[in-house]
């Protein structure tokens, strides 16, 4: 929680001001019932009229000022708490777009999701109600039981013996309680998880008729996390009945102790009822606390995972400059070794060389490590070994945001954003109206200018608006708009007809000068790159020109042969 409630330190001065009107609303409060005994015990046997009236305006003033401050410091908590909680989430969100996707992998998606969305509120609920009940409370609980020693100090044992035991309950519940809700929200992270997965995969679900096989998954975590979520609440849900055997235990005998004195003429009933009221006082006092217990149990769990998060050391380093001058490779890959979470390489032992205008195709099966080779240019992914260089320099030695400006990607499941038309091309660079519409041109998005708005067309969540075909144009013009060293188009016309995509790949060779990774399955585009490397489960079995791996390379001569009937292109 240290690191949570840094988050509160910008905003101590309205904190404390908050604290001090609640404070002030809290004493307030304790006066009423003192008065009300005053006036039943000393003033209303005088008989005096203007005595009676005299402290019931001090009564109303008292009781109007409490409600005024109360609701004064309520609106200041909210406005801290939740100013707290932007700036808490703009870090968490700050650091998940740092993390490297290793780490990503291993946290999840449906976890950081958890941690930037139910975490922070629950860590939100916290703030809010310690500042409202957090001072509130302990004021009207110490300062009844104070005032209730004053009163009537045989009485006051009884309250100063069941203190103890609540305090007692309290703590043993609390301590129970949080492991309960650090499990639950696991389990949470394990539904939110389903739940993405089959709302993003509802057409296949559909289409495959799988919806009650899905609806029995979504079941069986459910039915798993609302069964943690019970054993959670029946521990803390001890807590008020727990609580309210002890006080209204107390608070029957105090009446009956009272009222004997009273008969007995050893007590006045204007502090019996004064007693009675600020007993009552300390039962709200406790509910209140109860509140702040569980609510606490909950953000504990919540601030521990997004201080993990927070204090994660998780971070892409920058190597000491060592470019090569007289290099003039692009991109070369030299004895590269790649496996995502450490474990058996998913790329081995590549090697091969980008030279300025010149397009190297790479080709293999589906799992045979095409895509992978393209997120390690990014630095998405880090090689177990070997060297990646751009012009010469060790690309882990280049700052990320200079390294990604010298690739234009359009990777195999690209992503188009609820923008406009526009705002997808331009993603945040300043690229003209004539750029963008060179480059939808050369991507053969004409549609674009057919449309009402044109440019400022709406974009709906995921490129729902468009074709499969269409959103890909419009993917090809955001990479063909910006300016790069090296363009990567991984797969990028698996939803364009042959004759879109024969006329997409000729104007690469008209578009300013590029050197093109062209990760692909189909061998009439690897005939016209200048160089091809073949994959075969990770492994390179062949690169070179397309002639060359023809006599050399017999996988990659049978595949020449089954998509084209291979004996015409020897």
């Amino acid at each position: 929680m240290k690191t949570i409630f840094k988050y509160l330190k910008p905003y101590q001065s309205k904190l404390f001001l908050g604290i001090l009107i609640k404070a002030i609303a809290g004493i307030l409060d304790l006066m009423l019932p003192f008065l009300l005994a005053v006036i039943i015990d000393r003033i209303i046997p005088t008989k005096s009229i203007p005595l009676v009236l005299w402290f019931g305006v001090m009564m109303l003033t008292a009781a109007i000022l409490s409600l005024t401050f109360n609701v004064i410091a309520n609106r200041i908590s909210a406005k801290v708490s939740t100013d707290a909680i932007l700036d808490l989430r703009k870090d968490g969100y700050r650091k998940i777009m740092a993390l490297p996707s290793k780490r990503v992998d291993e946290v999840g998606l449906p976890s950081l999701v958890s941690r930037m969305t139910t975490d922070t509120y629950h860590v939100y609920r916290f703030f809010n109600v310690m500042q409202r009940m957090g001072i509130r409370a302990p004021i009207l609980l110490i300062g009844a039981v104070i005032l209730m020693v004053v009163i009537d100090f045989n009485l006051s044992l009884i309250m100063l013996i069941l203190l103890p035991l609540l305090f007692l309950v309290v703590g043993f519940i609390t301590i129970k309680g949080i492991p309960y809700f650090a499990t639950l929200q696991r389990s949470l992270d394990e539904l939110i998880k389903v739940v993405r997965e089959n709302l993003t995969g509802i057409r296949i679900i559909k289409a495959f008729n799988q919806q009650e096989n899905e609806i029995k998954r979504f079941s069986t975590i459910n039915e798993l996390t609302s069964m943690k979520e019970q054993k959670a609440n029946i521990i803390v849900g001890l807590l008020n009945p727990t609580m309210a055997l002890l006080l209204n235990s107390g608070l029957i005998i105090i009446l009956w102790v009272g009222s004997n004195n009273v008969l007995s003429g050893t007590s006045n009933v204007g502090s019996i009822i004064a007693y009675i009221s600020y007993f009552t006082l300390i039962l709200n006092a406790f509910y209140a606390l109860n509140r702040i217990f569980l609510l606490s149990s909950k953000a504990s769990a919540s601030a521990n995972r997004l201080t993990e998060l927070l204090e994660s050391d998780d971070h892409i380093s920058i190597l000491p400059s060592d470019k090569d001058k007289n290099d003039e490779r692009v991109l070369s890959f030299e004895h590269v070794t790649f496996g995502y979470f450490d474990q058996e390489p998913t790329l081995q032992d590549i090697h091969f060389d980008l030279h300025p205008h010149e397009t190297l195709a790479i080709i293999g099966a589906t799992g045979s490590g095409k895509s992978t080779l393209a997120q390690l240019c990014l630095r998405l992914y880090d090689p177990q070994s070997g060297t990646i260089s751009l012009l010469g320099q060790n690309i882990q030695s280049i700052p990320l945001s200079e390294l990604r400006k010298s690739f234009a990607v359009v990777f195999q499941n690209d992503t188009l954003f609820s923008f406009t038309i526009a705002q997808n091309i331009q993603l945040g660079d300043a690229v003209s109206e004539e750029v963008m519409n060179t480059s939808l041109k050369q991507a053969q998005a004409d549609f674009v200018q057919e449309l009402p708005l044109k440019l400022e067309t709406s974009v709906q969540r995921s490129g729902s608006n468009f074709s499969g075909g269409q959103k890909q144009r419009l993917v090809l013009s955001r990479a063909f708009a910006k300016e790069a060293k090296v363009l990567i188009l991984d797969d990028a016309s698996s939803a364009l007809d042959y004759m879109t995509e024969s006329l997409i790949f000729q104007n690469l060779k008209s578009m300013k000068p590029l050197s093109t990774l062209l990760i692909t399955q189909r061998v009439s585009l690897a005939l016209a790159s200048d160089k091809v490397l073949m994959l075969e489960a990770g492994r390179m079995v062949g690169y070179g020109t397309h002639s060359e791996l023809m006599k050399t390379c017999l996988p990659y001569k049978q595949l020449v042969s089954i998509q084209l009937g291979g004996e015409a292109y020897e």
